[in-house]
């Protein structure tokens, strides 16, 4: 109780107060600085990394093609060889996709994909991705809407037999 009744130690405790809010401030302003001035210094950095980007478009949108071949061959049942024109994936980036004839054999696909994309100055940056993969051909594919789509919209009759 001694200490309450004179001003000393208020006021000493308002300067420590001053001096850690002054040392908080100091050290955010620091970190900040020292942030900014790393980003102004690897420019190149950045700029290498956004030339990188459109390669790497390209090398999912090849990737997108082997899926998007799987899905349609699953989907059709195709069993002799093929391929899909220009398809849009994302961000500019585009695929075409080539098939081998299916091995029946163990249910496998030689699949050639190829994606583009272009970056910013018009440049076109290009992978092909091949692969081999399994397939599921066990899907039925006689559903009548599928009938009917194959026949150019001619309607299939389903007639029922008696029991």
């Amino acid at each position: 109780m001694a200490g309450y009744g004179n001003g000393r130690s208020n006021r000493s405790d308002m300067v420590v107060t001053i001096f850690a809010i002054f040392a908080i401030l100091l050290a955010g302003g620091i970190s900040v600085a020292t942030i900014s001035t790393d980003k102004n210094s690897d420019i190149g950095a950045i700029n290498t990394v956004m030339d990188a980007q459109p390669l790497a478009r390209a090398e999912q949108a090849a990737m997108a093609g082997v899926s998007a071949v799987k899905g349609h061959i699953e989907c059709h049942g195709i069993t002799e060889s093929g391929g899909l024109p220009d398809q849009y994936y994302a961000n500019g980036a585009r695929f075409n996709a080539l098939w081998d004839e299916i091995n029946l054999a163990d249910s496998t696909v030689k699949i050639i994909s190829t994606g583009y994309c272009l970056d910013d100055d018009g440049l076109e940056y290009s992978t092909e991705y091949e692969s081999i993969i399994k397939v599921d051909l066990l899907a039925s594919h006689d559903h009548p809407i599928l009938q009917d789509y194959y026949n150019n919209g001619r309607q299939s009759v389903l007639i029922n037999s008696p029991e």
